[in-house]
């Protein structure tokens, strides 16, 4: 009997036959749908306003009064469109202003 992950849950393989045996308690990093909602706006104003302050999840999410679950979620979107990257010290910093400004005024 061989067992392996297949997404999220987890699989017996017999001859050729797949059980599911029980679903893991894997899950996929959240991230936002729309950069440009009006909750995740208030995140990219705190990065454009201070290009080049580095902030940490927990201390953006307490300025913007936002929870810092949902500030997670933005950051790794925008880290994964490429504006915003982490430093050696894991503080965020926005890599690409004026393309997000650019985008934001095309959105709007």
């Amino acid at each position: 009997m061989e067992k392996e992950r297949l997404y999220d849950f987890m699989v017996c393989s017999l001859l050729a036959n797949i059980y599911i045996l029980q679903r893991t308690s894997f899950q996929c990093m959240r991230q936002v749908s729309n950069i440009f909602e009006v909750k995740a706006t208030r995140i990219l104003r705190a990065l454009l306003t201070n290009p080049t302050k580095e902030w940490s999840i927990r201390g953006l999410a307490s300025e913007v009064k936002i929870s810092p679950g949902y500030a997670h979620a933005v950051i790794l979107t925008l880290i994964q469109y490429g504006y915003v990257t982490r430093t050696v010290n894991y503080k965020i910093k926005i890599t690409n202003p004026t393309t997000l400004l650019r985008r934001g005024a095309a959105y709007h």
